[in-house]
This record gives C-alpha cells, structure tokens and sequence, in this order.
C-alpha cells in the first residue's frame, strides 16, 4: 500500500483540526425496545401458572399416546 491510503486526522493545508466528523463517529442504536403487552411481560408471567400448564400439556400428550395404543390394539384383536 502507499502512503496515500492512510486516513487523514488533520487538513494538511491549516493543519488545524476541522470541525467536520464521520458518520462512524456518531452514536448509533442508542434506543432500547421494551416489551409490549401480549409479549410475556413480567407481569403477565407472574399470572400465568406454569407449572399446572406442562402438567396439562403433559396429561393431554399421554392421553393421546393411550388412545392411540388403544386404537392399535383393538385393530389388532379385530384381524
């Protein structure tokens, strides 16, 4: 590389500092995105039970495998 694509820090006409600045030198994504309503917020956890919904999903889960033993076997005591 030559000496030509090293950034310049200062004009080199005044060699004062100038008052312009790069985009890269701003502040960005300074805003934060806080959870709306429908979102699981943490009041909406502290109300929800957890607990009694995976022993639902757990219930409904092995419900289903039982009837679908059920189903095979009494096909198969049919044949």
């Amino acid at each position: 590389m030559t000496t030509a694509a090293r950034p310049t820090i200062t004009r080199y006409d005044s060699k004062a500092p100038t008052l312009q600045y790069s985009s890269r030198d701003l502040a960005a994504h300074t805003k934060l995105k806080f959870r709306q309503t429908g979102q699981l917020t943490k009041e909406e956890l502290e109300n929800i039970d957890l607990k009694e919904e995976l022993l639902k999903a757990k219930r409904e889960h092995f419900e289903k495998i039982q009837g679908e033993q059920l189903r095979e076997a009494g096909a198969v005591g049919e044949n």
